[in-house]
């Protein structure tokens, strides 16, 4: 299901409103017709009561109640047809509401494959800002398993729910906001020790060591050492020699 076939089916849906927009409005205008002739009915036996002087509930003769009784049934035909039409008139509406909901779902699954392959392109400009200088390899030709996989991620784009993109917002937030904590733990540290003067010192920052066990568990890094075990370890040693060599002047 790609971008093609949601902009054809949203033309589709949009023809099928205008047609039963147009219903609606023949309908309605016929049951407007309909209670016009209703009401000249309906007048035409008041005059005609009055111009012979009867009463509304007053007996009149054979004929005339063949008449009247005539009369009314046509005016219950009518009264008929115009209930049915009103249904159909509600059902229309129904059948619009739902073409109007399918098509606003087809213009967010529209929107959303906009801006995933937004997102991709500016995931290619990012890449300008390598620590390599921002060399650009050189173009390989596209093979039809690439194509097939962008066909694949352009239909994942398209079928991907507002409440997955959220979750996903929620999970990067979660993510930045405790980075920021687990530097602010090491830039507190770091302040800490240097204004105590100590050459030996480990920095700790138990936010951003679950955070890392975290997104190593879903895949997103590799992390299979503790964030103190490697560089931290070197920068003690640094601290270990800078303090020696100063012990050794000092004896010298």
């Amino acid at each position: 299901y790609g971008l093609s076939e949601a902009i054809s089916e949203i033309k589709d849906m949009k023809s099928q409103i205008r047609v039963r927009d147009k219903q609606v409005e023949s309908v309605t205008q016929e049951i407007n017709i309909l209670q016009m002739q209703v009401h000249d009915l309906e007048d035409e036996n008041e005059m005609l009561r009055d111009k012979l002087g009867l009463e509304r509930n007053v007996d009149v003769s054979r004929e005339t109640k063949r008449y009247q009784k005539s009369r009314k049934n046509e005016v219950i035909a009518l009264r008929s047809k115009v209930n049915h039409l009103e249904d159909n008139i509600v059902q229309l509406k129904t059948m619009n509401y739902s073409l109007r909901k399918q098509l606003a779902q087809l213009e967010l699954n529209q929107h959303l494959t906009v801006e995933g392959l937004q997102h991709q392109g500016g995931l290619t400009l990012a890449e300008r800002d390598r620590p390599d200088g921002g060399s650009v390899a050189s173009p390989k030709p596209t093979s039809l398993a690439d194509k097939d996989a962008a066909s694949g991620n352009l239909g994942l784009a398209v079928n991907f729910k507002p409440e997955d993109w959220k979750q996903k917002y929620e999970i990067i937030l979660e993510e930045n906001t405790a980075l920021r904590k687990g530097l602010q733990e090491i830039l507190d540290a770091m302040h800490k020790l240097t204004d105590e003067g100590s050459s030996e010192f480990i920095i700790q920052s138990p936010i951003l060591e679950d955070l890392l066990r975290e997104m190593s568990a879903r895949g997103i890094i590799n992390y299979p050492y503790p964030i103190t075990s490697f560089h931290l370890k070197v920068c003690n040693l640094e601290g270990k020699c800078a303090q020696l060599r100063e012990d050794l002047h000092r004896i010298r």
